[in-house]
């Protein structure tokens, strides 16, 4: 399927980590890169809405769920729809709450990840506004981390064009 085409893309290994975010976590793409992850090693955290999924009906071939291949659950509280106001006037409610949900998920997840980085030794390369540590450092800090993204994935280029 899909996910396959997508993540040919990729040099994954065993001990990789995926973060695969899908609200009610029953669409085909995100439980596919979530079984395909799984069947190459890597560790699989999943972000849906648990109350919405429990109330969604899977696309996947076989019934499952991004829950069934994940290692990990973090729970959006959105709930069923998703949608979280309702409007007088309005049949359906609207704004989407795993919006919400996610946002904080994912910063909690990065917040956590720099804390470990940096008490192991091995502080993240961060990008800060200049407001808070001058201009002159955050276009350093800037161009530090492009540049290590720039040698990351400088292998996947190498032949290219030969």
């Amino acid at each position: 399927g899909l996910a396959n085409r997508i993540l040919r893309n990729f040099d994954l290994m065993p001990g990789d980590s995926a973060l695969v975010i899908s609200s009610g976590g029953c669409n085909v793409v995100p439980v596919e890169m979530a079984e395909e992850f799984q069947k190459r090693g890597v560790k699989v955290a999943a972000i849906i809405s648990t109350t919405h999924s429990e109330a969604s009906t899977s696309r996947h071939r076989d019934g499952k769920k991004l829950q069934d291949f994940s290692d990990i659950v973090l729970d959006t509280g959105a709930p069923v729809g998703d949608a979280m106001i309702k409007i007088e006037g309005l049949e359906t409610p609207v704004a989407p709450g795993s919006t919400v949900g996610g946002c904080l998920l994912v910063n909690a997840i990065k917040a956590e990840v720099a804390d470990r980085l940096t008490k192991a030794g091995q502080p993240p390369k961060v990008l800060t506004a200049g407001a808070v540590v001058g201009a002159a450092k955050a276009t350093e800090l800037f161009e530090a981390a492009y540049d290590e993204h720039a040698r990351r994935i400088s292998r996947y280029y190498a032949g290219l064009g030969s």
